[in-house]
């Protein structure tokens, strides 16, 4: 069992420490375009030699991102030759052992995953639509035989993309904008409440903007992680687990402390 580390968004970390005590660490396509996080990562590298890094692809993306894609890339083959293990991708078609499969790629029944376990990637996650029971009934014909060259990923902690937009709602795609370049500014949105525009409810969903390309992500509220019957049936069944964290905005302490708390109660 092993754990990841999955970044939204640097900036809103940095100059803090990376380092977080995971196995594995994720990042963006984005992200990795920065000087600033390049010198991070081999800050991390230095701290946390074991560790492997992977680069996390956008859940869709239009041929105007490859490019960033491909330098991100040879980064990190370059730099890290030894130490990159591939891709986060909701795509089963790239599937393989340099594959860690999103919860994306929507998963939610026996057919489509034991598709995908043929592929031999290196974790798989179920889409994040499902429920404990619904979870329970569908790893009931699996067993860790099936298993053997992949890790189940599970969300045991952050938040996830509600939508994954080609539009940005800060800066509405207008010329010469720089409102996401300024690493002090970060934005959100709330739901307006029916006809009143006065009154807003529910928590505020943060934006992940994107520069250059002007994509951006909404992230909902903290999501629930699998309750205990699931994670007992999965220690029962003997699956490896792949521990998922996706840090937006946390701060060192509160990582160390939620992977520290994660890896005391699995071992």
């Amino acid at each position: 069992n092993v754990i990841l580390a999955d970044f939204y968004d640097l900036m809103r970390i940095l100059p803090q420490k990376i380092s977080s005590g995971a196995d594995y660490y994720s990042f963006s396509i984005f992200d990795l375009q920065k000087d600033e996080v390049k010198t991070a990562l081999e800050e991390l590298h230095s701290e946390e030699p074991e560790a492997r890094f992977l680069i996390r692809l956008p859940g869709a993306y239009k041929d105007s991102a490859l490019a960033l894609f491909a330098k991100a890339v040879g980064y990190m083959k370059r730099v890290f030759p030894e130490h990159f293990e591939g891709v986060v991708s909701s795509s089963p078609v790239r599937s393989g052992d340099n594959v860690w499969l999103s919860a994306s790629a929507n998963l939610y029944n026996r057919d489509a995953l034991r598709f995908v376990l043929a592929g031999q990637p290196r974790a798989v996650a179920l889409s994040y639509e499902m429920k404990d029971p619904a979870i329970q009934e569908l790893l009931s014909g699996f067993s860790a035989e099936d298993f053997r060259y992949t890790y189940l990923s599970l969300h045991r902690y952050g938040r996830i993309e509600w939508m994954q937009s080609e539009f940005c709602p800060v800066g509405h795609h207008a010329a010469g904008c720089t409102k996401c370049s300024d690493r002090n500014l970060t934005y959100r949105m709330q739901i307006k409440s029916g006809e009143d525009q006065e009154q807003y409810k529910g928590k505020e969903l943060p934006i992940v903007t994107h520069p250059g390309l002007c994509t951006s992500e909404i992230l909902g509220p903290l999501m629930t992680p699998p309750g205990a019957d699931v994670l007992a049936m999965i220690r029962t069944l003997k699956i490896p687990a792949a521990h998922t964290m996706r840090f937006l905005d946390e701060t060192r302490l509160e990582r160390l402390t939620t992977i520290r708390q994660i890896r005391s109660e699995w071992t």
